[in-house]
């Protein structure tokens, strides 16, 4: 039966490639959570609390300028 080889090598392929794509997202989430609390570590060394919140809500809650000083 080659074709049932085919196809069973077709899927360990598709389910080979998942696994790397699945690895390097996860890969990729651990480094942007470890960069969001270095931001937000930064940010907590501010000193003046209006400072802190402008820059929480710009760079940790992605607001723009305008959305802020609403």
């Amino acid at each position: 039966m080659p074709k049932a080889n085919g196809r069973v090598d077709t899927i360990a392929t598709g389910i080979a490639n998942i696994n790397e794509i699945e690895e390097r997202i996860n890969t990729d989430i651990d480094i942007l959570v470890s960069l969001r609390k270095d931001i937000e570590t930064k940010i907590n060394k501010v000193s003046d609390l209006k400072q802190r919140e402008i820059l929480k809500c710009r760079y940790l809650d992605f607001k723009s300028f305008e959305q802020i000083a609403v």
